[in-house]
């Protein structure tokens, strides 16, 4: 069986088989920012952007998925490294840059973030690279929350397979 949406036709996600109580479900799915930071909510709202068919969503989720990476990495390597450089991290923004630049139909991603990239690059610094980082993050959750709406609304009604 499928379900309806506000854009389309859903059918299974997975939300019945994940191991997680209503409870937990609910709390991975208060806020776009709490589903997006738990690897399983984000497998679940994946597929459920994946069913929808919404193509750019799935970019978004993908490039806030990379850019967690990122931030997560650096804070690892300038923790394990007595003298850590700036070239992984570089290297990194520069990859996160054109990734940006791909994303030219979200609006989020604009040409003030663009911008914000390219000084970043241009003047190295670790503190600039990561809030580049960080705010591209937000812009992608903000861009993300609209499908989140959909999500949550789906994800209270009872499993299209369990009808």
């Amino acid at each position: 069986m499928k379900t309806a949406t506000a854009r389309g036709i859903i059918g299974c996600i997975g939300k019945c088989t994940s191991g997680l109580t209503l409870d937990e479900l609910d709390i991975l799915t208060d806020t776009v920012h709490s589903t997006l930071g738990r690897h399983q909510g984000r497998k679940i709202f994946r597929e459920f952007l994946r069913k929808g068919k919404r193509q750019d969503d799935l970019k978004c989720l993908d490039f806030h998925e990379q850019c967690c990476k990122y931030i997560e990495n650096e804070r690892d390597y300038v923790l394990s490294t007595a003298t850590p450089n700036l070239k992984m991290l570089t290297n990194d923004v520069s990859e996160a840059f054109d990734t940006a630049i791909e994303l030219e139909r979200v609006p989020e991603i604009d040409m003030a973030i663009l911008d914000k990239f390219n000084e970043a690059l241009n003047t190295p610094c670790r503190e600039s690279m990561l809030q580049v980082l960080e705010e591209t993050k937000l812009r992608l959750e903000d861009h993300l929350s609209s499908s989140h709406k959909d999500f949550k609304i789906y994800m209270r009604e009872p499993c299209p397979n369990t009808r």
